[in-house]
């Protein structure tokens, strides 16, 4: 309990130090005519939708589209990996993530996104790094605590990998993939029982998710990318 609470301290400090990060990097930011912009935010719009729909190509080229009007938009970009993550090409994905992040170093989508697809390559040390970066700017993150589990279980530090669950946990105690994580690092340390307890706990919460996103016609999935 004494470690959780400490963690909690240190996520409210952070938070605090990033809300400031953000105002000073964000202050000057130049902003797009009035027009253009409605026209961006239309297309950003269409390319989340289409993302959620499991429409990865078709969310590209929206986001390109928005692009061709605002080559530095931030969210194009970060939505335009994102869409290039799900379909695998991580590569192409960590480029544009590097021009944002030379756009907005502080931007930490950016920087969970960048370490979402270097897991996926097996480069577990550059992950952390990146993660590293994101929990500063944005400490309530439950996907840049449960990412970083995911890359100490497969560094072996399996002890490191349940806190950072946990932490995830205390964020979102639904989270199914931080359960998970937790579950694979406990039946690497022999605890199986303790191992299908979270196990259950992230099929339980995959069923409640998955329940709500049927009622409102969400896609189920969607949640471990926001």
């Amino acid at each position: 309990m004494k470690k959780l609470i400490i963690a909690i301290g240190f996520l409210w400090l952070a938070f605090l130090l990033s809300t400031e990060f953000y105002a000073a990097q964000n202050s000057t930011a130049e902003k797009p005519s009035a027009g253009k912009s409605s026209d961006v935010t239309i297309l950003l719009e269409k390319g989340e939708d289409l993302f959620l729909s499991g429409e990865y190509g078709a969310s590209i080229q929206a986001y390109e589209s928005a692009l061709q009007l605002d080559s530095e938009n931030i969210s194009a970009l970060n939505g335009k990996a994102r869409s290039l993550n799900a379909l695998g090409e991580y590569e192409k994905a960590l480029l544009i993530l590097n021009r944002t992040l030379t756009l907005d170093p502080y931007n930490a989508f950016a920087w969970r996104e960048n370490a979402w697809a270097l897991n996926r390559m097996g480069r577990y040390k550059e992950a952390l790094k990146c993660l590293n970066q994101s929990v500063l700017i944005e400490p309530m993150s439950a996907v840049a605590w449960e990412e970083r589990g995911w890359a100490l279980n497969e560094l072996d530090f399996y002890s490191r990998a349940i806190d950072n669950a946990n932490l995830a946990l205390l964020i979102d105690s639904q989270f199914s993939d931080a359960w998970n994580v937790k579950g694979y690092a406990l039946e690497s340390m022999g605890l199986s029982a303790d191992a299908e307890t979270a196990y259950a706990n992230a099929r339980a919460a995959r069923s409640e998710i998955s329940k709500a996103q049927e009622a409102t016609g969400d896609v189920i999935g969607a949640k471990t990318r926001i």
